[in-house]
């Protein structure tokens, strides 16, 4: 359980919604998060600006109900980023797993110096324009499908490595919800090296907020984030 959890807070984050030209508000919501339709717990995100320019994302990620019984492991990452002329530019991400086998790793985008620093790897390469980190690469990817960009592509610095990402269009979808019905653009990412496929569900009256991603393995496991909250309504 500690492995698909682990696995689960580093593919498949959520993000935050966004106006194209506008400082970013003040949010709070959640995703349930489920493995083959079995629910293992929630995930919530809160965003604050801490400057003219300055956000934090603080995001909590822990198991309820049965799988608590199995998992007590909590995640608790940090995003600092900054706006800048519309684009959303990564300044530190940390994360950290207590519990049995507790985990820390952070990563620093020093824009002084121009370089990526992972406390994990030795190689420091230079920033590049679309390099994000695990959260605010779906901040990027909301602005980008909101100025009816539909082939995107990031560079990710996650636990392990940092590699390139291209996200494709694959159709539309409407969900009818509390909220009413959400008219969706799917958004689909396939790993060749470790087979698996990530589709994300973006909200066109959340500004492209996913309503749902899914991460398919190799094995056909599926693992589903789902939004259930969203400032104090729920879903």
């Amino acid at each position: 359980m500690n492995s698909i959890l682990r696995a689960l807070l580093i593919s498949l984050l959520v993000s935050l919604p966004l106006t194209a030209n506008a400082e970013l508000p003040a949010l709070d919501f959640e995703y349930s998060v489920s493995k083959n339709d079995f629910r293992l717990g929630s995930t919530q995100r809160q965003l604050k600006q801490t400057g003219d320019n300055d956000y934090t994302v603080q995001a909590l990620t822990k198991a309820e109900g049965v799988a608590a019984l199995f998992v007590s492991d909590t995640v608790r990452e940090t995003s600092r980023f900054q706006l800048i002329e519309g684009r959303i530019q990564p300044l530190h991400y940390r994360y950290h797993k207590d519990g049995k086998d507790p985990e820390t790793f952070e990563v620093d985008y020093d824009r002084e110096a121009q370089l990526l620093r992972h406390s994990r790897l030795d190689e420091t390469p230079p920033l590049q324009e679309n390099d994000q980190d695990l959260i605010t690469f779906q901040l990027a990817m909301m602005r980008d499908l909101q100025q009816s960009v539909r082939k995107l592509e990031y560079r990710i610095a996650d636990k392990k490595r940092i590699e390139n990402y291209s996200l494709i269009p694959r159709g539309e979808k409407v969900f009818d919800t509390e909220m009413g019905k959400l008219h969706t653009v799917v958004m689909e990412y396939y790993d060749q090296k470790r087979n698996r496929t990530y589709t994300f569900w973006c909200a066109k009256e959340l500004d492209y907020l996913p309503y749902q991603s899914r991460r398919i393995d190799d094995d056909g496991d599926t693992i589903t984030l789902k939004l259930s909250r969203y400032n104090g309504k729920s879903l």
